[in-house]
């Protein structure tokens, strides 16, 4: 047939050969989808026109359709560690190769086991192979080790289970697939959690006697020594004392000041109350009270609008307000002062001379030689605007707004006026303070009440370690040894 012209563009009426490499198939469309989806088929692939309109309405053949082959995607390098050959991944640390070793493998025999790496090497010195150790965890002295070179690690686990299936039909005991949260059982971790058991729950120390209580032990792990009451009571104070050198570091790491609210539902953030507001609308009725800490004066006196020209308005005599400037400046100079800057510091200029006994009380005897940032360049400047207190935001957005220019007085301001305060009567912190004694228990020494209630208080902390790492304290009591200390990631 010859080609004939439609829309300006010359067509064939014959479908097209496909090119080599390709293949056709047929269109096989569903019954009854001869209509509109053969047609939309030809519609959109049909390159012919119809001879008539005769024929425009006859069934046509329905033309090949031509797919490309499919391509083979290229398999992309595997840099981990799990690929890495013995010697190439020798550098890296044991818990990096087990780790990258074992990620993803859901067998629950592995759970039964400790895995460690053992490095084998040649007579020379040199890297040889690496080998994973498999310890049992419930009878290691009377359950074998299995040893399995690392690059065998995915023939199978059928060794492994046999070996756990003959040892927990030894022991009497049942498969428990255990997970990653569950503590695995030894002599230490179960004393750990005996101790903080009573700390945190406010047990006596003589309920491990209770004749129930080693009934359940005893049904759960047949043959469990329990400790003794004097044995739990010289673990807790154990783990206070390495504990807390953990709590020390963890506050000496933050950058912030550390506001001790008496019950944190009062004031959940630490913006939530102003110390300087609460000690302003409750100084004349608690004012006596005020003296027994520094923060009321401190906070009040770091409020730019105020400082001590708040209490001269008050009738603060000359002897209680020296006393107030002393204890500022002297806080100042102690936990927020550093070498002066000496682009900080302000012109010499001369001094106008006035003699000794007629100085003012708050004039510093050679007030050009403090910086900008000291806290009795602060005191002589003239008091801020409250307007300009209110269009900062508050005390806090003001001193934070100067931390550039004056970074210390700003860490001082920032600490004193974000200070919680709390409208829970004192009593309330020591309202547990009972229970943590039997009423027919009265020979508890101090010691081991403070160590009981500390530890129980930061058993939620986020600077608490993990179970099995606090177990270690107790190891290392165990064997004889001194305990090195708990690392910064041991905490969870």
């Amino acid at each position: 047939m010859a080609p004939k012209k439609g829309g300006g563009r010359t067509v064939s009426s014959k479908t097209p050969t496909p090119a080599a490499g390709y293949r056709v198939l047929p269109f096989n469309g569903p019954a009854g989808s001869s209509g509109r989806a053969q047609n939309a088929a030809s519609h959109q692939t049909d390159p012919c026109t119809p001879d008539n309109s005769d024929t425009e309405g006859a069934s046509t053949a329905v033309p090949p359709v031509v797919l490309s082959p499919v391509k083979r995607r290229q398999r992309k390098k595997d840099d981990s560690v799990k690929a890495l050959s013995d010697i190439d991944a020798w550098s890296h640390s044991d818990d990096e190769i087990i780790d990258a070793s074992f990620a993803g493998l859901k067998s629950p025999a592995y759970a039964h086991f400790d895995i460690t790496l053992e490095r084998l090497t040649e007579d020379n010195g040199e890297p040889k192979e690496l080998v994973f150790i498999f310890t049992c965890k419930t009878d290691p002295a009377g359950h074998s080790a299995h040893r399995r070179p690392r690059k065998k690690t995915s023939s199978g686990t059928g060794n492994l289970v046999a070996g756990m299936n003959a040892c927990l039909k030894r022991q009497g005991l049942d498969l428990v697939v255990v997970s990653a949260s569950t503590i695995p059982y030894s002599p230490e971790n179960h004393r750990t959690l005996i101790a903080l058991r009573c700390a945190a729950n406010m047990r006596p120390y003589n309920s491990v006697q209770d004749p129930l209580y080693a009934a359940e032990v005893e049904m759960l792990r047949p043959g469990t020594k329990l400790p003794d009451p004097t044995t739990v009571s010289r673990d807790v104070q154990l783990l206070y004392q390495e504990i807390s050198k953990c709590v020390c570091q963890y506050f000496k790491n933050l950058g912030n000041a550390i506001h001790l609210a008496v019950d944190g539902w009062t004031a959940p953030i630490t913006a939530s109350f102003l110390a300087a507001h609460a000690a302003l609308l409750m100084v004349d009725k608690y004012e006596i009270f005020t003296w027994d800490s520094d923060i009321y004066y401190i906070a009040i006196v770091m409020c730019p609008d105020r400082k001590l020209q708040w209490f001269k308005n008050r009738n603060y005599d000359r002897e209680a307000l020296k006393t107030i400037k002393d204890m500022v400046v002297s806080h100042f100079e102690k936990y927020y002062y550093s070498a002066p800057d000496v682009s900080l510091l302000p012109p010499h200029s001369q001094q106008k001379k006035k003699g000794r006994f007629i100085r003012k009380f708050d004039e510093p005897e050679t007030s050009g030689s403090f910086s900008k940032d000291h806290i009795q360049t602060y005191l002589k400047e003239p008091l801020v605007s409250p307007a300009v207190i209110s269009d900062a935001g508050g005390y806090l957005k003001y001193w934070h707004a100067a931390v550039n220019n004056r970074p210390s007085l700003a860490k001082m301001g920032t600490d004193f006026c974000s200070t919680p305060a709390s409208s829970v009567d004192a009593e309330r912190a020591f309202s547990v303070g009972r229970r943590q004694v039997n009423f027919m228990q009265h020979n508890m020494s101090p010691n081991s009440f403070r160590s009981k209630v500390a530890l129980g208080s930061w058993q939620h902390a986020p600077f608490f370690p993990k179970i099995t790492e606090v177990s270690k304290i107790i190891a290392a009591q165990l064997a004889g040894e001194t305990f090195e200390g708990l690392s910064d990631s041991d905490s969870d």
